[in-house]
């Protein structure tokens, strides 16, 4: 992508946040059409794709703390409005990042005056609807408005979303955890559990048999050891901050063997 778009949703994010209340009560911003942004100014594209964004972003409230902020504005947090990734019951909502640096020569207190530099957009997942198969089951163009609504009622803030590479690795974690809870449709699969907990032994069996699309919160592709039968495809599921299984499937999409290991997860505050 251009750097030159990277300014753009800085100062969508900026506007937003100085027109406080007035955003939300304000009507919907104009349509545009393919022919209208390469017939506008600079200026004018800019002001309208802007007025789109105030639609669209959800600003993420910072941690409650019980002492005032010390330091500069670093950053703000957004999500994206949830919407269909096109995938039969799988939606989408971007965190977006937007970065500030103080003014020269301004105190470094949190006082200080800032402006946006920069940003990074990650994109994640929730399922509202069972996958039906190992492949993606694509929504008709019909449908697309219908599945961008049932998306849009979510709310990133409370129903967690998952952080995936991209909708098909989503699409498939999804599926394999739908097989993996399902003992009576995995009796073939080999668990090598060498997870652990500090009461002793984690009971994998039980663990998988639990197992629900909200305990994903990253998935991830992974390298198929040596040795392993040709078509096979592996993923990593990283399960409600405890755990990763590594699933590895055969052709048809189907598990056949899953490896638990425990997950080391360490989170630090960060000074304000």
């Amino acid at each position: 992508m251009p750097n030159h778009r990277t300014p753009l949703l800085a100062t969508a994010v900026v506007l937003m946040l100085s027109a406080g209340n007035a955003v939300a009560e304000s009507p919907p911003a104009s349509p545009i059409t393919k022919l209208d942004a390469r017939q506008w100014s600079a200026d004018v594209l800019k002001r309208r794709v802007l007025g789109q964004l105030q639609d669209v972003l959800i600003p993420i409230p910072y941690p409650s703390r019980h002492r005032p902020p010390t330091r500069p504005l670093t950053d703000l947090w957004f999500w994206t409005v949830p919407q269909s990734t096109g995938v039969r019951g799988l939606c989408s909502s971007s965190e977006v990042t937007v970065y500030f640096r103080p003014d020269p020569g301004s105190p470094q207190t949190a006082s200080a005056p800032t402006h946006a530099t920069d940003l990074t957009a990650t994109r994640r997942f929730r399922m509202i609807a069972p996958p039906r198969s190992a492949q993606p089951d694509y929504v008709d163009r019909t449908e697309l408005n219908d599945a961008d609504e049932a998306c849009a009622v979510l709310d990133p803030h409370k129903d967690r979303f998952f952080g995936a590479p991209d909708q098909t690795t989503a699409s498939s974690a999804l599926w394999f955890v739908d097989r993996l809870q399902k003992g009576a449709e995995t009796k073939g699969l080999q668990i090598d559990c060498q997870a652990s907990l500090a009461g002793g032994p984690v009971d994998c069996p039980k663990l998988l048999a639990g197992l629900t699309p909200s305990d994903i919160f990253e998935v991830d592709t992974c390298q198929v050891p040596e040795g392993t039968p040709s078509a096979t495809t592996c993923e990593d599921i990283n399960i409600d901050f405890n755990f990763t299984l590594h699933v590895y499937a055969n052709a048809g999409g189907e598990p056949f063997k899953v490896k638990v290991e425990d997950l080391i997860f360490i989170a630090d505050e960060r000074a304000d």
